[in-house]
């Protein structure tokens, strides 16, 4: 970098070599600067990034390592795989456009083998039900709101089902019968 600007010196400044070695120290100074800056997009990079890494993402996106509740058989405290996975659904929640099918959207980029069915009542209470989904701990974390976006006073019951179904099951009544969650 530096030398591509050292290239374009107008000819009255060429030989002057005082001020070659002002221009060269302060562009040394800005390659630095440009050096950390690139070294932060592939040291922090949400997919790359571990440990205390993570820990600095999730002050910048608004979640925390450790989870506000204690989940059954394990730690309060996410490991880099949860908690990448937690960051990359607060992200999105963020990003939501306040849709049924931006909703769905979104849970598809977390879990794409997973599938998301919601049912408006139009009654401020809404059902989400997640087919696939096998992980206890993921069970959990859907379960007290770090995946799915909830719009505001609206009251969302999560219900997952851990094997897939046939299409046509979606419509009948027994469908929303599997491990219902509580109202969040």
């Amino acid at each position: 970098m530096i030398e591509a600007y050292l290239h374009v010196i107008t000819s009255e400044h060429h030989g002057q070599p005082k001020y070659i070695a002002m221009l060269t120290a302060y562009l040394d100074k800005l390659q630095h600067t440009v050096n950390v800056l690139n070294a932060w997009n592939e040291h922090f990079h949400i997919e790359d990034a571990v440990g205390a890494q993570l820990d600095q993402l999730g002050e910048i996106i608004g979640r925390k390592r450790v989870l506000n509740f204690q989940p059954d058989g394990y730690s309060a405290r996410l490991e880099d795989e949860m908690y990448r996975l937690v960051l990359k659904a607060k992200i999105l929640q963020n990003q939501w456009d306040g849709t049924i099918a931006g909703m769905e959207k979104l849970f598809e980029s977390v879990f794409p083998d997973q599938t998301l069915v919601l049912i408006d009542h139009q009654d401020m209470t809404m059902q989400a039900t997640v087919i696939g989904l096998a992980d206890s701990l993921q069970i959990q974390l859907l379960n007290h709101g770090y995946i799915l976006p909830k719009p505001e006073g609206v009251r969302l019951k999560v219900t997952t089902i851990e094997n897939q179904i046939f299409a046509y099951d979606r419509e009948s009544e027994a469908f929303g019968g599997y491990d219902e969650g509580e109202w969040l």
